[in-house]
């Protein structure tokens, strides 16, 4: 208790306490108003339909692409493929509308396990993986 008074009782060292303290407060206050929301854009929902977009975005690419000539002999499996993974994204979206997120995560598993499974022929198959 005497070494506490002895710390205490210097000028410096109330200043440095106060300095202290006054992080403290900050850094709690801080988290309480930063820290607890996600930033606006970064949900589930946001990044869900973001897919969707691009997803949309790539299959209407790769029709142009077919319809204006010569198109690559794996076309029509890419573009029936993308249309999986928009059903598939369409369908996570419908679950996070109505709160149930373990049908979510069931076809995001679902999802990542297509994933892994198109990289793995990629390797075998010798093709360069998409990195």
């Amino acid at each position: 208790m005497f070494i506490l008074k002895k710390f205490v009782s210097s000028n410096k060292n109330k200043v440095l306490i106060s300095l202290l303290f006054i992080g403290l407060i900050f850094q709690f206050v801080a988290f309480k108003t930063v820290g607890t929301h996600p930033p606006n854009g970064l949900g589930l929902e946001d990044t869900t339909q973001e897919n969707i977009k691009a997803s949309e975005k790539s299959i209407r690419e790769l029709k142009s692409f077919i319809e204006s000539g010569d198109p690559p002999k794996n076309a029509e499996e890419l573009l029936r493929k993308l249309n999986d993974e928009l059903k598939l994204d369409k369908a996570k979206l419908q679950a996070l509308e109505v709160n149930n997120y373990n049908e979510f995560w069931r076809l995001d598993n679902l999802y990542n396990k297509q994933r892994i499974k198109k990289l793995e022929e990629a390797q075998k198959n010798g093709e360069e993986l998409p990195f």
